[in-house]
């Protein structure tokens, strides 16, 4: 169905991290979604590609944001902490890499990073494939663009079209209302 956004409060501030831009727009939560992530033989659990990670920012580092699930079984990193590059990571509960890329500059909604890994190895289990990063700001954005009614619950979704464009899906229960926009 979605997960909730309130253009009002959204996105949640978080503690500044200098290599945000600016960084009194720093985020608490960052999304993340990875796609055509290939597995290598043997792999113990497929990657989780189309699924949507929402990271909580680290409490110590605020330039981190993390996700660890033991149940779902997957940890991920996304370290803004450094400009040359920011990077995310996608590993399983034994530390195992099924993703890991990044870019050069500040984070910005929608970049999106390539994996850097490259053949199968014991700590290596998964090849190829990109992640994008997102924070509500486009969506709170969208919302207003729209003006879609904001005194009633609205929920969201995100997905990529055709590898390269995010799309954004509102749906706006008690109107019966959906609505999804792609950002070209």
């Amino acid at each position: 169905m979605g997960e909730k956004i309130d253009p009002i409060v959204d996105p949640i501030p978080g503690t500044e991290c200098v290599n945000w831009d600016p960084p009194a727009e720093t985020p608490e939560f960052v999304y993340v979604m990875f796609w055509d992530i290939v597995d290598c033989p043997g792999t113990p659990k497929p990657a989780p590609n189309g699924h949507l990670f929402k990271l909580t920012q680290n409490d110590g580092i605020s330039c981190w944001w993390e996700y660890d699930d033991p149940a779902f079984g997957f940890k991920i990193l996304f370290d803004a902490s450094s400009i040359a590059p920011w990077g995310i990571e996608l590993r399983d509960q034994l530390l195992r890499l099924y993703f890991t890329g990044g870019l050069f500059g500040s984070p910005h909604e929608h970049d999106i990073a390539v994996s850097t890994l490259v053949g199968c190895t014991p700590t290596i289990i998964g090849n190829a494939g990109f992640a994008t990063i997102f924070w509500k700001k486009a969506a709170v954005d969208l919302i207003t663009d729209l003006a879609l009614p904001t005194d009633k619950q609205i929920l969201f979704e995100f997905f990529m079209k055709d590898n390269t464009f995010p799309v954004y899906k509102f749906c706006v229960p008690e109107y019966s209302m959906n609505i999804k926009v792609l950002i070209a």
